[in-house]
């Protein structure tokens, strides 16, 4: 009896609380994970210190994305900056991952030229992936309901002709950064990778989820 008491009650332990997933503790956990990394980046922001803000996106470059939405979303008059700031501090494959979650918090007004400004600032940060930055930006401004081939002409305008409207656009409707986007919003809308003209569904409130488990990857010996 006693045996089977011990078995009822370690059942319990494990049953699955309703409303409470194991997403719903991933997710707390990894936003405990960069609460530290987001206060210093606001205050680092708030001071004008692009030094130290660079700062805390090289020293947490896993969640470099995440923590860059995160500020911009306070700070919407600032998200083409703090977009530029953490591009420059992380690898550049890391660069249109970061434009589009900073665009991702801009809201469905926002106009083309907050867009555009995140995509040149990202760009100059980083130019060898200046058109993947550019498309996935362009991507974001299509789900926010703006013209896609407009934001590509306003890109190509401010680069002063350096990114070509179908640059921008290829980059746009790239397997690789439609994956991107659809990484960012959880699934996407619209016809397959690849095709013109993709509009990809509200991204309003949606953050790529930090890694609180991050490794460093350790080259084989030669």
């Amino acid at each position: 009896m006693k045996a089977r008491t011990i078995m009822f009650v370690a059942a319990l332990a494990f049953t699955p609380v309703a409303g409470f997933s194991q997403a719903d503790t991933t997710s707390v956990t990894a936003d405990a994970t960069i609460a530290d990394a987001v206060a210093a980046a606001s205050a680092a922001l708030a001071a004008g210190d692009t030094a130290a803000l660079q700062a805390v996106f090289a020293s947490n470059p896993d969640n470099a994305a995440a923590i860059a939405a995160a500020v911009a979303r306070a700070n919407p008059a600032s998200a083409a900056a703090i977009a530029a700031a953490a591009a420059a501090a992380v690898p550049p494959s890391q660069a249109a991952s970061i434009a589009a979650a900073v665009a991702s918090t801009l809201p469905p007004t926002a106009d083309i030229s907050a867009f555009v400004n995140i995509a040149t600032q990202v760009g100059n940060a980083q130019p060898s992936v200046r058109a993947d930055v550019a498309g996935a930006v362009a991507l974001i401004a299509g789900g926010k309901g703006l013209s896609i081939s407009a934001v590509a002409q306003a890109i190509s305008t401010a680069s002063d002709g350096s990114l070509t409207v179908a640059q921008v656009t290829q980059a746009a409707n790239s397997p690789e950064i439609a994956d991107i986007a659809a990484n960012l919003q959880g699934e996407s809308q619209g016809t397959s990778p690849g095709s013109p003209g993709r509009v990809f569904g509200s991204l309003d409130g949606l953050i790529p989820q930090p890694n609180p488990s991050a490794t460093v990857p350790v080259s084989p010996a030669l």
